[in-house]
């Protein structure tokens, strides 16, 4: 058997709630296939079938993590990550404990680089006449805040958090690619996307292919003449089919709470922005 896993979407940590299932998250779904692989006698290979712009730094690396440990388990077991439409940022980041990678042609991939947000209201506020008080055990407490713009020494200390996840970037393709030097590698993470024809050429990718490719790669690698392309699925429940109805309705499930604190809030993303 050859495992099918598959990243979709941007990485987050936290899953998605609503009122009738439980969070589904990333994380736990993958570090629960990789403890089945491990039990599974006939799996002899896994592809990480990757479609995604990427998304938080600690999301990322913990999947990233988890792949690496998974190898230093069962170094029999090849890693191939396969690159469907989008592999970007984040997305390439969880790539990188890959044994080896396929992208397809037309796939976007690299965006190697880090990006925080935050929308800056000050100027809405003032015209709508509403007015934000903070009371703060320090001047840089709010450094974040939407109600008032970013002073330069805040902006700098924000700055010198990104260069420092940046260089952690660097330093995960420099040992997933090892191929490529250091500065080979800060070449290339300017943030700009690649198609997978020019992953391949600047060695970011080691093979151009569709998922069947993949699928003959990963035989390859395994030692197989022939093998079963498989994926671990939960059986749906009976709430499961209330909750594929709420997530269909996304205006049922809507919650205050992770509009302001979930994927909106300040944070750090490996992630490839097009809004």
């Amino acid at each position: 058997k050859i495992l099918l896993v598959q990243i979709k979407g941007i990485i987050l940590s936290e899953g998605k709630e609503s009122l009738w299932s439980g969070s589904t998250n990333l994380l736990d779904f993958i570090e629960g296939a990789l403890r089945k692989v491990e039990k599974d006698k006939n799996v002899k290979g896994i592809i990480l079938e990757i479609n995604s712009p990427g998304g938080s730094v600690t999301a990322s690396d913990n999947i990233h993590s988890a792949l690496n440990r998974f190898k230093k388990r069962r170094p029999d077991i090849p890693i191939i990550a396969y690159f469907s439409e989008i592999a970007a940022s984040g997305g390439y980041y969880v790539a990188m404990p890959a044994n080896l990678i396929v992208a397809h042609p037309t796939s976007l991939t690299g965006s190697i680089g880090v990006i925080a947000k935050v929308f800056n209201m000050e100027g809405l506020f003032g015209k709508i006449g509403l007015k934000e008080e903070t009371i703060k055990s320090g001047d840089k407490k709010d450094i974040f805040s939407y109600s008032r713009t970013m002073k330069e020494e805040e902006r700098a200390i924000i700055q010198n958090i990104i260069d420092e996840m940046f260089q952690r970037f660097v330093r995960i393709v420099n040992d997933g690619r090892p191929k490529l030097t250091k500065d080979d590698v800060l070449k290339l993470a300017d943030g700009r996307i690649y198609t997978g024809e020019q992953a391949l050429k600047e060695g970011l990718a080691d093979e151009l292919g569709d998922r069947e490719d993949a699928f003959e790669s990963a035989k390859r690698l395994a030692g197989l003449p022939t093998a079963q392309l498989i994926r671990y699925e939960s059986r749906l429940g009976f709430w499961d089919v209330f909750a594929d109805f709420y997530s269909r309705n996304p205006a049922l499930n809507f919650n205050l709470n992770d509009f302001f604190f979930g994927e909106n809030s300040p944070r750090l993303f490996y992630l490839w922005e097009v809004k």
